[in-house]
C-alpha cells in the first residue's frame, strides 16, 4: 500500500471513530473518553480520543509526555501551570504532583518508577516517585555541566538529556555526568535546540530542531548519520519516539502533525492536521509510544491525544 493510500485509509477510519467518541462528565468536569480498544480490525492508526485534565482546570501548554515502564500511568508536564498530572491508561485523571516546579518542559520514567523533569528555563532536573514525591533536585553544579534541558529520555541505565547548549549529556540515574559531546553550530554533529532525543540500545536519535534534521549518535558521541530536511519533509522537527517494531515518530511542530517513519528515516504515514478539537492538532510537541498507543501533547488545545497502532503495517 502506497504512503497516499494508507493516509486516506488513515483518514478515513479516523472519521469514523472521531464520529463515535462523545463527551463524558468525569468528577464535576468533562473530557473525551478515551476508546477502550480499537474499532474493527485495526489497519490503520486510529484515533481514541484525549486527556484533558481534572475537574478544577484543563491543561495549558503541555510539553511533554510518558509512560511508566509497567505501562500503568501516564505523565504528563502541565507547562503553563507547571504540574505534571497523571492518568491511567483508560484516560482516567488521578492526581497531580510538582509544587516546586518552573515551567516543566522534558519528562522520563525509569524502569523504577521515577520520574524525572526538566526545566529549561532554570536549568533544574526534578526527580520524583510516581506518586509525587520529591527525591532529589539537581542543578547545574550538582551534575558539573551547565544544564538546560529541552528534552530527556532513559535507556541503559543513563538518563539522556538534550540540552539547550546544544550538547547531549549522559548522566546516571543519580545524576553523575557520564558523558557529553555536541556542541551548537549547523555543521554534521552541531545542534541547535535540539528539543526531542529518543534512544535505544546502541544509538540515540536526536531531533536538531533548529537545523530542521534529525542526528544519530552512538553512546561514544560519535557521529552515525544525519538525516536532512529534505527526507524528512519536517522544518522543525521536535519530540520523538519510537515503537516496538522499530518505527519512529517525529513531532512536526509547524505543520501541526506527527510524522511516522520506517527504520530508514523514510516517511511512511502522518496523523494530525490542524485543527482545534477531535482528532486535530495545534502545535503538537511532545510524542511517546508505549505498547499500542500512541501519544501526543497537543500544545496550544492543551491535551494530549491518544491513538491506537496497529501491529502490522
Amino acid at each position: 500500500m502506497s504512503f497516499n493510500q494508507k493516509a486516506l485509509v488513515g483518514a478515513i477510519t479516523l472519521i469514523i471513530s472521531c464520529s463515535i467518541i462523545t463527551a463524558a462528565a468525569v468528577a464535576g468536569g468533562n473530557r473525551t473518553a478515551l476508546l477502550k480498544q480499537p474499532i474493527g480490525s485495526l489497519i490503520a492508526i486510529q484515533y481514541l480520543g484525549e486527556l484533558v485534565g481534572d475537574d478544577r482546570t484543563s491543561m495549558e501548554r503541555p510539553m511533554a509526555v510518558a509512560v511508566d515502564k509497567n505501562n500503568e500511568y501516564i505523565f504528563v508536564t502541565d507547562t503553563g501551570r507547571n504540574r505534571i498530572l497523571v492518568f491511567n491508561l483508560d484516560g482516567d485523571y488521578l492526581r497531580e504532583f510538582g509544587t516546586t516546579l518552573d515551567y516543566p518542559n522534558a519528562l522520563a520514567v525509569d524502569k523504577q518508577g521515577r520520574v524525572y523533569i526538566g526545566e529549561f528555563r532554570t536549568g533544574r532536573i526534578h526527580v520524583f516517585s510516581s506518586d509525587g514525591s520529591l527525591l532529589g533536585l539537581w542543578n547545574s553544579g550538582d551534575v558539573g555541566t551547565p544544564l538546560s534541558p529541552l528534552a530527556l529520555d532513559i535507556e541503559n541505565n543513563t538518563l539522556l538529556v538534550a540540552n539547550r547548549t546544544g550538547e547531549i549529556l549522559l548522566l546516571s540515574l543519580e545524576g553523575r555526568l557520564i558523558r557529553k559531546f555536541g556542541s551548537a553550530g549547523n555543521l554534521p554533529g552541531n545542534l541547535a535546540y535540539p528539543n526531542g532525543i529518543a534512544a535505544t540500545d546502541n544509538q540515540i536519535i536526536v531531533s536538531d530542531s533548529g537545523n530542521g534534521r534529525l542526528q544519530v549518535f552512538d553512546y561514544q558521541g560519535n557521529l552515525v548519520k544525519v538525516i536532512p530536511r529534505q527526507q524528512l519533509g519536517i522544518s522543525a522537527p521536535r519530540g520523538i519516539s519510537m515503537d516496538e517494531r522499530g518505527r519512529i515518530y517525529v513531532a512536526d511542530t509547524l505543520g501541526h502533525r506527527v510524522v511516522q517513519m520506517n527504520g530508514a528515516f523514510e516517511p511512511i504515514n502522518e496523523i494530525g492536521k490542524y485543527g482545534l478539537n477531535g482528532d486535530k492538532l495545534s502545535f503538537p510537541n511532545g510524542v511517546a509510544v508505549s505498547g499500542s498507543r500512541l501519544y501526543i501533547t497537543d500544545r496550544e488545545n492543551g491535551r494530549v491525544l491518544v491513538y491506537a497502532l496497529p501491529e502490522t503495517e
